[in-house]
């Protein structure tokens, strides 16, 4: 009599099964990652300018976008901590900018 219980190792996937493909790795055998964009310094305009005006973009990121409107409140009550906003959101950025990479692009080109 034959066994009716098939074995895991005699198992065949049904016809029409897709097979997994393996995933594309460097000849080191590690992924590749692209390069992140340099994150411009604490002296570029733009910095200052995103905080002046937060809704000139909206972030793919919400968290960004809070900071920024956040900043701009607090910019708002005091104009002469601008350089200190600025640091704060190099610092955010810096910290998230692979997240932040597409908004990275657009705001400063």
């Amino acid at each position: 009599m034959t066994d009716p219980v098939r074995r895991p190792s005699t198992m065949t996937p049904p016809q029409g099964t897709p097979t997994p493909i393996p995933a594309r790795q460097s000849a080191s055998g590690l992924f590749r990652l692209s390069p992140l964009p340099d994150l411009p310094p604490t002296t570029h305009p733009a910095w200052g300018e995103l905080i002046r005006n937060p809704h000139c973009h909206e972030f793919k990121y919400a968290a960004a976008g809070m900071l920024i409107f956040n900043l701009n409140l607090q910019w708002k009550r005091d104009p002469s901590k601008l350089g200190a906003l600025v640091k704060q959101a190099h610092e955010f950025f810096r910290k998230y900018q692979v997240l932040l990479t597409n908004d990275l692009g657009k705001l400063f080109k």
